[in-house]
């Protein structure tokens, strides 16, 4: 998707793979080869590219159809909650983004780049939007109780995150929500409607 994209903005905006690579400071054989191999740059030359096309990083790369950048504000709370008890430096390995980045980022010293909060969020089974968003009822995200669920193996993880899941999850929150107890349940006294 990525090479697709880049390829697309780059004609639209009637540029040549030189300009591009002038403006970014990259040889035209660099620009080329991100259109033709699929390969995607490191971060910093993905926000680049984003801000030179006036696209988000997320719509750059594929993930997302919608090529606005969001003007909503970074909610750096959401990102400290998903870290939950967990060190920045566990975090970071859990991420693979820099204990300094995460820490920029959680004292707001830096705006996010998206492309940074889509890897965090796609390694921690949110949507980018979880960050920006005032109401995150209709974004996929899972309710965090405990930092132990980032620690739950990948298997374990991925299967949270798929559609398979989601009857037991929904049900189990609502469990939650409703304060219900296990004694209760193995009582058999409550019933619950999804």
């Amino acid at each position: 998707m990525f090479p697709e994209r880049l390829r697309e903005l780059r004609k639209k905006s009637k540029l040549t793979l030189n300009d591009v690579g002038n403006k970014l400071g990259l040889s035209t054989s660099t620009i080329g080869m991100y259109e033709r191999s699929g390969r995607v740059p490191d971060y910093q030359i993905v926000a680049d590219l984003a801000n030179l096309f006036g696209v988000s990083a997320d719509y750059l790369l594929g993930k997302s159809d919608n090529p606005i950048i969001s003007k909503a504000k970074f909610k750096k709370e959401r990102l400290i909650e998903l870290r939950g008890d967990l060190s920045l430096d566990e975090f970071s390995k859990l991420t693979n983004v820099s204990k300094v980045v995460l820490e920029r980022y959680e004292n707001g010293l830096d705006e996010p780049i998206p492309s940074i909060l889509s890897y965090i969020a796609e390694s921690q089974g949110v949507e980018p939007e979880y960050f920006y968003a005032d109401d995150i009822k209709n974004i996929k995200h899972i309710p965090i109780s405990s930092p132990a669920f980032l620690l739950y193996s990948k298997e374990l993880r991925d299967w949270i995150n798929s559609p398979d899941s989601q009857e037991y999850l929904e049900f189990a929150y609502k469990i939650y929500k409703n304060g219900i107890t296990k004694e209760q349940l193995q009582n058999g006294k409550i019933t619950i409607t999804l």
